[in-house]
């Protein structure tokens, strides 16, 4: 889930996650690494980075996360496109896990979309012509795909699709809020291990 720092309209990065874990001998992990979201050209929309998780379990239905490194968040077209996030994680086992609801969105952002948690997907303002949130790790991790064609796609892991003039959010443990503002876009990460980095 490590992606470009963001010097225009492209993804931001995200996080670099490290622990140590007690396993049993035959015991089934499940290891979804995230993609960097779709980068395009100056003044459209980035689509969001997928985070990267490990999770235990016999199905990623039913699975228990070990550790998220959470994708960083992609710009948008006007003057937010210096901030897409670079770095804006927890690694506080207490979040919450689910994808960023649309409530995060302000009135003027509500054409952002969010990026998909460990346990839902991103929410969104317009379905009915809005760039697709991305989508939770027990949902399948898809990245949302834009709804124009100029504008990026999000990345496998979760990550949003950027479009009209706003930013799209990373997949993560948490998922990032594709607002209008400049915190937002990265989602959030987790570490159950120890020795924590």
């Amino acid at each position: 889930g490590v992606q470009t720092e963001s010097t225009g309209d492209e993804p931001g990065r995200g996080a670099k996650m490290r622990g140590d874990f007690s396993l049993t001998a035959g015991e089934r992990l499940i290891i979804a690494v995230g993609q960097m979201g779709e980068s395009v050209s100056y003044e459209r929309d980035a689509g969001g980075g997928g985070g990267t998780f490990v999770a235990r379990g016999s199905s990623y239905t039913s699975a228990t996360p070990l550790i998220v490194a959470g994708g960083g968040g992609g710009a948008g077209s006007d003057s937010e496109r210096s901030h897409a996030t670079t770095n804006t994680t927890t690694t506080s086992n207490s979040n919450s896990g689910y994808g960023a609801s649309y409530s995060c969105l302000s009135s003027s952002s509500y054409y952002g979309v969010n990026g998909g948690g460990f346990y839902s997907s991103g929410g969104y303002y317009y379905s009915s012509r809005s760039n697709v949130p991305g989508q939770g790790f027990l949902q399948g991790l898809t990245g949302g795909s834009a709804y124009y064609s100029s504008d990026g796609d999000g990345g496998f892991g979760g990550g949003s699709a950027g479009g009209n003039e706003y930013g799209s959010g990373g997949g993560g443990y948490t998922g990032g809020c594709g607002a209008d503002s400049s915190t937002y876009g990265g989602a959030g990460s987790y570490n159950a291990g120890s020795n924590q980095s």
